[in-house]
């Protein structure tokens, strides 16, 4: 994520420094979403290791998380690739964010579910970005 160079038109300045506030943002709530997913791969770990969960349903379950994980990754590495001058409008950048990490969910082979993770977080920062302005 680069910082947008300031142009002539400041409104359209504004804008692009709320579009790289809400881009930095998401990151670091992806990044806090893979935080919470390796959290719940060592509680597997700790019940497999108090015998609370048999072996396979504790691989079962890590391979799943750790599919997600590797989603979530994805994500990140598309929103720190994204430049906000590219964008006119929060609208544009969060329906191209979403199109991005539905279109790795669909030729990826990552689970489902991190999409619906994900754009929970999109919805919060996007929230939180209408309201900031």
């Amino acid at each position: 994520m680069t910082v947008p160079e300031p142009t002539a038109d400041p409104d359209l300045h504004h804008v692009h420094l709320d579009l790289e506030r809400f881009l930095r943002i998401l990151c670091v709530e992806l990044e806090h979403l893979c935080g919470h997913i390796d959290q719940l791969v060592d509680a597997y770990h700790e019940k497999q290791r108090r015998r609370e969960v048999t072996e396979h349903v504790c691989r079962t379950n890590v391979a799943t998380l750790q599919n997600e994980e590797c989603g979530c990754f994805q994500f990140i590495r598309i929103v720190e690739r994204l430049r906000a001058a590219d964008y006119e409008c929060l609208d544009e950048l969060v329906a191209d964010v979403r199109k991005r990490f539905n279109d790795v969910v669909k030729h990826s082979g990552v689970a489902p579910a991190i999409y619906l993770f994900a754009d929970k977080k999109i919805r919060k920062v996007e929230r939180y970005a209408r309201d900031s302005s």
